[in-house]
């Protein structure tokens, strides 16, 4: 038996507004076959991502099993013919959302003509989903708006590992890279050179350096110096600490070294750059 995933009190609706959410939540799927079968779609886009089990979706004419890691994007009149079947013990996660700018946007991101992807399971999309279903539900202050910065995340979640995926880079590759950066960024006063970095990836420097650029888009020392450059701009608007010491705090012993790196990088020296953004 399939049970229609319709509402009492429809969820949808177009709004004018560049982004917003109609509806948001997480299915825990195993007591009965559930899905839903709407021929003409939804006036709105709609989300699946599968955290367990698996979607047995019908596309052009034919069964398509999603499984854990997949997402699914319907786009407004789509048809929508889906099912999760009791004993796949699956869970999913869903949004309906509408908004002037949502085709903009998808096209910015690179994922206007996504349909069934293998994102692969994430953790930070499912801790940012539950967030978000806890604001959809509870409805406190400014909920609309911690929606919708919530939905973008997702989407900029979905776009990123669409990106790596389409030039190639295995969920693998990209595990090891996001690891060197998080050693990158924890370390930033001594960070661990290419060579260490590679060791600790179990990959060649030549070929971890290429995937490192593959994946980030820069080359590790390049990299080094935009986080280390991030964090002074920090540290020049957020705090009163002498230039010397801040220097000092993103690895750089000489002053002056620091500050010829630091013009050149942002353009002003840093005591104007402090006077500028105070």
């Amino acid at each position: 038996m399939i049970i229609d995933d319709d509402y009492s009190v429809s969820t949808e609706r177009v709004s004018d507004e560049y982004l917003t959410l109609n509806s948001c939540g997480i299915q825990r799927l195993g007591i009965i076959d559930r899905g839903s079968r709407r021929v003409n779609g939804r006036l709105d886009y709609h989300i699946l991502y599968i955290e367990q089990g698996c979607c047995h979706l019908a596309l052009d004419g034919r069964e398509v099993r999603v499984g854990a890691g997949g997402i699914i994007l319907f786009r407004p009149r789509e048809p929508q013919i889906y099912s999760f079947r009791a004993n796949d013990n699956s869970v999913s996660h869903y949004i309906h959302f509408t908004g002037s700018g949502c085709a903009e946007l998808l096209g910015r991101l690179g994922i206007s003509d996504l349909c069934v992807f293998d994102m692969g399971t994430s953790r930070s999309y499912e801790e940012i989903s539950a967030k978000m279903a806890r604001e959809y539900t509870m409805k406190r202050p400014m909920w609309e708006s911690w929606c919708a910065a919530y939905l973008y995340e997702l989407l900029n979640i979905i776009a990123r590992k669409y990106m790596l995926r389409h030039n190639k880079i295995s969920r693998s590759g990209e595990t090891r890279i996001n690891a060197a950066c998080r050693r990158i960024y924890d370390n930033l006063a001594e960070p661990p050179d290419a060579g260490a970095l590679a060791a600790e990836c179990c990959l060649s420097e030549s070929r971890f350096c290429h995937l490192f650029r593959e994946v980030t888009g820069k080359s590790v020392k390049k990299f080094i110096l935009s986080i280390k450059i991030d964090r002074a701009m920090e540290l020049l608007r957020e705090t009163d600490m002498p230039v010397r010491e801040i220097a000092e705090a993103v690895g750089y012993s000489d002053q002056n070294y620091f500050s010829r790196m630091f013009r050149r990088e942002v353009g002003v020296s840093p005591s104007k750059y402090r006077r500028r953004e105070g």
